[in-house]
């Protein structure tokens, strides 16, 4: 039986070392950019959170919002 607890420093560090050189920017390169996103889009997040809940209390689906404008 086989259990899913999270892996040991040691068993992360070998997850890592197990990633091509070659590799290496296929897997930080998504990263970076997440990140970058994260920090260019921080200022309107409180906001863009206030819209998003508000709308969900008016009944509103904000996921279909932006859908609506390919119908």
């Amino acid at each position: 039986m086989s259990s899913l607890s999270p892996p040991s420093s040691g068993q992360s560090l070998t997850c890592y070392a197990a990633i091509r050189q070659s590799d290496y920017g296929k897997v930080i390169l998504p990263f970076t950019v997440l990140r970058r996103l994260d920090c260019v889009l921080e200022s309107t997040k409180d906001a863009v959170l206030a819209e998003y809940t508000n709308k969900q209390r008016a009944g509103i689906n904000p996921e279909l919002l932006g859908l609506a404008r390919f119908l």
